[in-house]
């Protein structure tokens, strides 16, 4: 519900500097439409980035580790986008 909107395509620059935080992104995509994230860390050591991406009711729909992920939206509607670190570390 507090994921910070953004309008897709869209470059979106971020910091998980203490334990546990996570960001949170909302997008709208059409059905079909493919969606790719990739998330470069400054400290690569620091950080093992990962992605959830859900429905509006909260679905999982995709997930991924190492930073990279495709999607493909199953249907037009909103999205959400979870960015955080595997072990919710800050970095």
């Amino acid at each position: 519900a507090d994921a910070q909107p953004v309008r897709l395509p869209a470059t979106v620059v971020g910091r998980l500097d203490r334990t546990g935080d996570a960001d949170g992104f909302r997008f709208t995509a059409t059905a079909g439409q493919e969606v790719g994230m990739v998330l470069t860390p400054l400290d690569p050591t620091a950080l093992d980035p990962t992605y959830h991406v859900t429905d509006r009711g909260g679905r999982v729909l995709a997930e991924s580790s190492g930073g990279k992920l495709g999607f493909t939206a199953p249907a037009a509607g909103t999205y959400a986008v979870t960015v955080r670190d595997r072990q919710y570390r800050g970095g």
